[in-house]
């Protein structure tokens, strides 16, 4: 049995004014989990604050790393736990299905659903799996999806279900179905519409209106033809409608993040990054307003990146974005990172890595002895299969540096990284 979380006090924070990197002086005010924002944890709500209240448990604060794919270019099924308190990876249970590029959701009750993703063979999944903290197992979910697929998103929706989108299928043909997962009955069921356009490597988040903005993705097995295009879910309906609003830009394998309340553009969504058609990855970004429900353009990344990773983070009091790692247009693996500042609507650096690193996840500790600190597990540290990294690092909101910790069990990319409640 592990002991519970201390109560520690804040980490102590820089001045509200501060010069950061010579990019931004005087912050405005703000507050408070594969990859591409398919990475999701429990999806946040437009107040910045995931639904469900669940019961902490013995491993609350604590972050499952689970699949993805190795050194020897296989998927595989181990998982691993990352303590807060020690910064110290330790195996736990094995899935019952070796995945990668899957997706992993916590559910109202505190466990994790763990869905789709591509087997060893790089064939898309239909099965999915129940983490339980209390006994560190994964079980099976009897009932099959709707579809096999993987790139896909899966978003927690306010009622309790999880609404999955889009995704590869077979031969990576996107797919344009969505299904429920409902874990009172344990079952996928389809949803009544299907999304107007297929996708795969989008992104997905929930809105504070309740309905899920689907943005991007590409949607040709070849990956030539990228959308542009975004729409919305709405779970009293179960039906997608079509933003007319186009977006700025053309992208996937992008980074979506949502505003929380009292930040500036509370409830807005920032997209930055991605591949675009031609083979382009772009520095571009743009934030939706789902008042005007249409897209605008922010000024463009410091780097151009895709397949890389952000969080939410609290920079003197103020919520920031923090984009890390990626593949540039130059065809290299990145160990930059900056901070997008929705105050001033800029990007601007912040100190690099320590290893260059693409297809990470990023996670952001809100409380226990890492608040405010952003985990960043695994990856590519360059093109091809030998790269894959065991290592990972904590990124400072105090003092804006990355510094080492871990290493991770298992070298690993593609996987995903949730806290456990």
């Amino acid at each position: 049995m592990r002991r519970s979380l201390p109560n520690l006090p804040a980490l102590a924070l820089a001045a509200v004014t501060a010069m950061l990197f010579g990019w931004i002086a005087t912050l405005g005010s703000g507050c408070g989990p594969g990859l591409f924002a398919v990475e999701v944890t429990a999806t946040p709500t437009g107040s910045g604050v995931p639904t469900g209240t669940p019961t902490p448990g013995i491993l609350s604060g604590d972050v499952l790393i689970a699949g993805g794919i190795d050194a020897s270019n296989n998927a595989v099924a181990t998982a691993e736990l990352y303590d807060p308190n020690t910064q110290t990876f330790a195996n736990t249970g094995v899935m019952n299905t070796a995945r990668a590029f899957h997706t992993a959701t916590q559910l109202d009750n505190g466990t994790i659903l763990i869905a789709g993703g591509q087997t060893p063979g790089g064939a898309p999944l239909n099965t999915a799996e129940i983490y339980n903290e209390s006994t560190e197992a994964f079980h099976l979910v009897a009932s099959k999806m709707v579809a096999a697929r993987t790139l896909h998103t899966a978003t927690l929706l306010n009622n309790g279900q999880v609404l999955i989108t889009g995704g590869a299928g077979a031969n990576n043909v996107p797919l344009a179905t969505a299904e429920l997962y409902n874990p009172s009955t344990g079952t996928f069921t389809a949803t009544r519409g299907n999304m107007n356009f297929k996708r795969a490597a989008h992104t997905a988040t929930l809105l504070g209106s309740g309905q899920v903005l689907i943005a991007g993705g590409y949607s040709n097995a070849s990956q030539t033809t990228v959308q542009n295009t975004a729409e919305l879910y709405d779970p009293s309906t179960q039906t997608f409608t079509n933003i007319t609003s186009l977006m700025r830009n053309a992208r996937y394998f992008d980074q979506m993040q949502i505003f929380p309340g009292g930040a500036p553009l509370s409830g807005q969504v920032l997209l930055a990054g991605g591949g675009g058609n031609s083979g382009i990855v772009t520095a571009t970004a743009e934030l939706y307003n789902p008042i005007s429900n249409a897209f605008s353009s922010v000024s463009t990344m410091v780097s151009t990146r895709m397949q890389f990773a952000s969080a939410i983070v609290q920079i003197a009091g103020n919520t920031m974005v923090l984009l890390c790692g990626g593949m540039t247009n130059a065809g290299t693996v990145t160990s930059t990172a900056e901070l997008f500042n929705p105050a001033s609507l800029t990007f601007g650096p912040t100190g690099n890595m320590t290893d260059s690193r693409r297809f990470e996840t990023a996670t952001a500790f809100i409380s226990g002895p890492l608040a405010g600190e952003v985990l960043v597990t695994g990856g590519q540290d360059a093109i091809g299969v030998p790269n894959t990294v065991n290592t990972a690092e904590l990124y400072s909101s105090t003092f804006l540096t990355f510094s080492a910790t871990g290493p991770m069990a298992n070298a690993r990319y593609g996987h995903t990284a949730t806290i456990l409640p």
